[in-house]
């Protein structure tokens, strides 16, 4: 046993042996304020739960809060001087909910600890989650998904819980988001949002496919993101590029051309918006092994998926299905022409997938509407909203 999990399994027995505040819940996202456990919390904060719960969230310094996070205690574990403090909070909270990576010295076998995760699963997730002994509860998306999750995370059946992710409901309440950016969409015919999946992570531990110097695959040069920016406006069409934050962007340079903008998180937490508002504002979506494209079924919008390194990408990371082209219900791209030629019938209102689409979001998605985040609270946190709890038993497995 290594140094650091036998301190970890210290704290863990040192957890068990403080009085819990059984009204006190603990977030964690990362980073900071953000993805499925920031929904379920301004959820709850909106519905009233913090009546009932006292609100504590972990961030990275407790002296910069991150915008729009108010109405919780903020702690942190990534200073010396503040460790102490967040571990005495943490231990003391009879709830911690996370939706990355399990909060260090967690136990649910004296607190309930609710693992939202960060979405369905299409690439392998073995070795790369929490396992199943840091959580109490772990949220799927569907019947389909949880044998996958059950493998992948070596949870229990019972530890299966499916309400729909809290981060989905804020697709159907876009908002200004595309206005917060400057973005105005009556000046094209579409507005397109482009979220390709992460080949290489910033620490450089692994590498799940070839880097380029755009960040971007299958449009891996200058050269090529201008054609591509040519071509949109030939189309009159724009393109949002948001990279993946765990992306490995060393030696990329960000760009903003005519027809196409590349995003950052700290662009969007600067004008206020939330990635899953501005993600519901895009008319199509493109994508690859990303789980960004399970959520976005939800609006029955085009997708496109950008593949030319899937053979790759399956011998080096691999997927959780035989066949993910199945579960991919849009046009299939290997070549730069062949995306032209797509983003083509996207641009005239060609549509062959929405068959697909459906059939591939009924096995995806039990839940299909804008209510997810008040099933999980339900589900979880019952004593929050009296009188507002009658069919979650139902509604929830």
């Amino acid at each position: 046993m290594s140094l650091r999990s036998w301190i970890k399994g210290i704290g863990r027995v040192l957890n068990r042996c403080i009085p819990k505040r059984e009204d006190q819940i603990l977030f964690e996202s990362n980073s900071d304020y953000c993805d499925n456990s920031r929904a379920l919390y301004d959820y709850m904060q909106a519905a009233g739960y913090g009546e009932h719960y006292r609100f504590v969230w972990c961030v990275s310094d407790v002296r910069r809060p991150p915008a729009g996070l108010s109405g919780a205690e903020l702690v942190s574990f990534r200073s010396r001087r503040g460790f102490l403090r967040y571990f005495l909070t943490m231990a003391r909270s009879g709830h911690v909910v996370f939706s990355h990576y399990a909060p260090p010295f967690v136990n649910p076998k004296g607190q309930q600890v609710l693992n939202l995760w960060h979405g369905t699963p299409l690439k392998t997730l073995k070795g790369h989650v929490p396992p199943a002994s840091l959580f109490s509860a772990l949220l799927s998306p569907s019947d389909l998904f949880d044998p996958i999750l059950a493998e992948s995370f070596g949870a229990a059946p019972e530890q299966l819980v499916q309400c729909g992710y809290p981060r989905n409901d804020l697709l159907f309440h876009p908002k200004d988001s595309l206005a917060r950016l400057g973005i105005d969409p009556a000046g094209w015919k579409k507005v397109l949002l482009w979220m390709p999946t992460f080949r290489r992570p910033a620490d450089g531990s692994y590498q799940d496919g070839a880097a380029t110097s755009t960040g971007l695959p299958l449009i891996e040069t200058p050269a090529l993101l201008e054609e591509l920016n040519a071509r949109l406006t030939e189309l009159g069409l724009y393109l949002m590029i948001k990279l993946h934050p765990g992306q490995d962007l060393s030696g990329v340079k960000l760009v903003e051309l005519s027809s196409i903008r590349m995003l950052t998180n700290r662009e969007l937490d600067e004008a206020g918006v939330e990635l899953y508002r501005l993600v519901g504002a895009a008319d199509g979506l493109l994508t690859d092994y990303s789980s960004i494209y399970f959520d976005y079924l939800l609006l029955n919008h085009p997708m496109i998926f950008l593949i030319d390194d899937i053979d790759g990408y399956q011998e080096k990371r691999g997927f959780t299905v035989a066949d993910p082209l199945s579960l991919m219900p849009g046009e299939k791209v290997r070549a730069a022409e062949e995306l032209y030629q797509a983003l083509g019938r996207l641009a005239r209102g060609e549509d062959a997938w929405e068959g697909e689409r459906a059939r591939v979001n009924g096995l995806v998605n039990r839940f299909t509407d804008d209510q997810s985040a008040r099933r999980t609270a339900e589900r979880f946190f019952p004593e929050g909203r009296s009188g507002h709890f009658g069919q979650q038993e139902a509604e929830t497995k």
